[in-house]
């Protein structure tokens, strides 16, 4: 059985408008997800400032991103939900798979091509 891999960092998470993608940047770390292959993400906001999904269905691996506050959390939610993610995507939460964690904070900063949100 896998066991979750918790990486408590400070992060810089990425939207990429044009490409579907989901940076999250940690030190000298990143991690690219693809709008594509996320699964598994609550049909409504989560309580909480905690967002947890498939970050990728290939290898079923978990992402739980915990900003600095519920409104933050549902920001990045509500871009994800609107430009990125397609219905099928969105699951009762009480289906998630086990896999890994990254603990966040957050801020935002706008741009055209990108929303970015610092951790």
């Amino acid at each position: 059985m896998d066991r979750p891999v918790y990486m408590k960092r400070n992060a810089v998470m990425t939207l990429n408008n044009e490409g579907k993608e989901i940076i999250v940047t940690y030190g000298h770390y990143r991690t690219v997800m693809y709008a594509r292959y996320i699964s598994q993400v609550p049909p409504t906001p989560p309580r909480g400032s905690t967002l947890r999904f498939v970050a990728d269905v290939r290898h079923e691996e978990e992402m739980i991103l915990e900003f600095e506050n519920h409104e933050e959390m549902l920001e990045a939610y509500s871009i994800l939900k609107t430009k990125y993610l397609e219905s099928t995507q969105f699951i009762q939460s009480s289906k998630l798979h086990s896999g890994r964690g990254l603990h966040t904070t957050t801020t935002e900063n706008k741009s055209k091509s990108a929303n970015v949100f610092f951790f």
